[in-house]
């Protein structure tokens, strides 16, 4: 009998078989994440060079690591308003884009991720040259795919009807 990964969540959420009560969930999902951890290290990804030297130690990208304490206004008492004495500094000098209803380091995160990843998309669709079956290869068609209006006009929705 095969188990799907929910199945398996589920049985793993119940009692044991003996009845003793152990709920084994939470080994069931660190041995999952140690497999996958252990299935994606096993390759280097295609986009990294491998001649990167051991010596070079990464940099952070956006700040440094730990509390930002020039975000704080020291001015005031934490005892008064912590979220002013913690960030106060940080309010004064950010501004929210019209286009967003908050910014964080995070938002800073996202946005640098989603030009990665539009970077990643356009080149694999521009290589000609992939190896079939590659990742570039099937990201590229896939994307090619995505910006082909002319033929997602033409299919309508004959695609999904059977879906609908």
């Amino acid at each position: 009998m095969s188990l799907t990964l929910w199945d398996r969540i589920r049985l793993a959420r119940h009692k044991d078989i003996k009845g003793n009560g152990k709920n084994h969930l939470g080994a069931f999902m660190a041995c999952n994440a140690l497999i996958l951890g252990m299935v994606g290290c096993a390759s280097a990804p295609e986009h990294i060079p491998s001649n990167l030297s051991a010596k070079v130690k990464p940099v952070p990208a956006i700040g440094t690591w730990g509390f930002d304490t020039t975000a704080m206004d020291r001015s005031v008492k934490p005892g008064d308003d912590f979220d002013r004495y913690a960030n106060g500094a940080w309010q004064d000098r950010t501004t929210i884009p019209n286009d967003k209803s908050n910014v964080s380091m995070f938002t800073e995160v996202n946005e640098r991720v989603q030009k990665q990843l539009q970077t990643l998309l356009e080149e694999s669709a521009a290589d000609r040259n992939a190896e079939p079956g590659s990742n570039r290869q099937i990201l590229g068609d896939w994307y090619a795919s995505y910006l082909d209006v002319t033929a997602i006009e033409a299919a309508g929705l004959k695609p999904v009807r059977l879906k609908l």
